[in-house]
């Protein structure tokens, strides 16, 4: 397990990286030829579709996980019909969507007037929108198809075939840009490589294992319903998120003005940074605690868990100091001296970026057995009364409103519901979770902020994260969690 999870969590780090690296090499290719109102009105028709890349409304994440368990169990009746069940209606959203958007393109479409498009014709605009709708529509199925390695416990391979697709869409897309190719023909090219991306991995699939192709013949619809509950708590978590990172940019922008929203979006990307890094190690362990929560016996599960606490907790409160020392810095330099960074936003931002990493850290395991109906619903209500006081805040505190108000509903709506799916996931007792996990994690974030304001910057992560362990090693786990992972290291 160890070894797969440090696989999973290097090919993570890769995907990280790619994302990073393509923003940086195509931005200089579009600009070297294209104009910058092409590249504009290209960037604003691919922003008009992006959303359709949730159609499915949660649905690929609640079936890798039901497919995982059933995997782990030896179901595979069970399996087979969760792949073909999901795999069918992936598709049928794809092309309902795409003969949608295609039907509507042609009878009404006024996207010109409704994005501003001056340099685009009606006619080219039209088959841009149709192409990038089409794209993103048909990679439901596609991250579909390839999700099956994730829930036969080989995460690692997932993420690299993700990885080839990706770096594959970037060459396509650089070669189109190279030679000349205007906005019409790159859309066609990107609708192109996500087809044959999907007949790639219908190939590879069937040479890993003709098993794991999935069929419709095995679609059911009572399967079907039984994916509906995780399918919306999925969904739901999803608009929380949504709202979160979209209400507070509409408030600033009406209350304060571009420049607030500059200094609160570059600020919180720094931030970010936190989630960023632990979700390398998240999202790998997710399918194994899934598998794990199929054995009767929840030890292997309880030690899981409390193991992705503890690094989850190292890595948040190690990288906030570090940020915390140097953040202020990165936006100076990110944004050619013309944002000057507000300490007291980048620190709050920071300390709301730990709380919430701890607290998705606890409900892990709900949302790796699909068992999170009461941590979207506290997700929601955090995130609307979040956005709520942030809105009554902002005049007198600014764009730090955005994060007190966060922190403040994190602890007094979204904790309880987090705890209790700790609780009752890992049947852990309240006291157990109180004792040994709560009040370390306060006693850390407290040990944190003494640190950061009494000792030099550069020695303040360094201690930090040589305390985060001890508390970790010593608090956190137990002492046979302490043992096996010695012998692991040991041998």
């Amino acid at each position: 397990m160890v070894a797969r999870l440090l696989h999973g969590a290097g090919a993570s780090a890769v995907s990280y990286g790619l994302s990073i690296v393509s923003n940086l090499l195509l931005l200089p290719l579009y600009l070297r030829f294209w104009s910058v109102s092409v590249y504009g009105e290209w960037m604003a028709l691919y922003s008009a579709v992006n959303y359709l890349a949730n159609l499915d409304f949660g649905l690929t994440f609640a079936s890798i996980n039901s497919a995982t368990i059933a995997y782990a169990r030896g179901d595979i009746r069970g399996f087979k019909r969760i792949q073909g069940t999901t795999w069918t209606i992936s598709v049928l959203i794809a092309l309902a969507g795409s003969v949608a958007v295609v039907a509507l393109s042609i009878a009404y479409f006024h996207m010109n007037e409704w994005l501003g498009l001056r340099v685009m014709n009606q006619s080219e605009a039209r088959v841009v929108f149709c192409c990038l709708a089409i794209s993103f529509l048909i990679n439901i199925p596609g991250r579909q198809l390839i999700s099956v390695y994730i829930a036969i416990g080989e995460y690692a391979r997932y993420q690299w075939m993700y990885n080839a697709i990706a770096v594959c869409s970037l060459a396509f897309t650089a070669i189109a840009l190279a030679f000349g190719s205007p906005p019409r023909i790159l859309a066609v090219v990107i609708v192109s490589a996500g087809v044959l991306s999907i007949a790639v991995s219908m190939v590879l699939l069937y040479r890993r294992d003709p098993r794991l192709i999935p069929r419709f013949r095995d679609a059911d619809w009572e399967t079907a319903r039984s994916l509906g509950a995780p399918t919306g708590q999925v969904g739901l978590a999803m608009l929380a998120t949504a709202l979160t990172l979209q209400g507070p940019v509409i408030i600033l922008s009406r209350a304060l003005g571009g420049p607030a929203v500059a200094l609160f979006t570059t600020t919180r990307t720094i931030a970010n940074v936190i989630h960023g890094t632990v979700l390398l190690v998240r999202a790998p362990l997710r399918p194994e605690l899934a598998a794990a929560s199929a054995d009767p016996n929840k030890d292997s599960l309880r030690r899981l868990f409390r193991i992705e606490v503890s690094i989850e907790t190292v890595t948040a409160i190690s990288l906030a100091a570090v940020l915390w020392s140097v953040g202020g810095w990165l936006i100076t330099v990110w944004s050619h001296h013309r944002i000057a960074p507000d300490p007291r936003l980048l620190h709050f931002m920071l300390a709301l970026a730990v709380l919430d990493a701890f607290l998705q850290a606890l409900a892990s395991t709900g949302w790796a057995t699909n068992k999170i109906q009461g941590v979207s619903i506290g997700q929601m209500l955090s995130a609307i009364t979040s956005v709520t006081l942030a809105a009554l805040l902002v005049g007198r505190f600014g764009p730090t409103a955005i994060p007190i108000a966060g922190i403040a509903l994190m602890v007094v709506v979204m904790a309880p519901f987090a705890v209790r799916n700790a609780c009752k996931e890992t049947d852990l007792p309240f006291r157990f979770v109180l004792t040994r996990l709560l009040l370390p994690f306060a006693a850390m974030i407290g040990c944190a902020a003494f640190l950061s304001v009494s000792v030099s910057p550069l020695l303040s992560p360094v201690l930090l994260f040589s305390g985060s362990i001890l508390v970790a090693g010593w608090i956190f786990l137990t002492a046979s969690d302490r043992l096996a992972i010695r012998n692991r290291i040991l041998s």
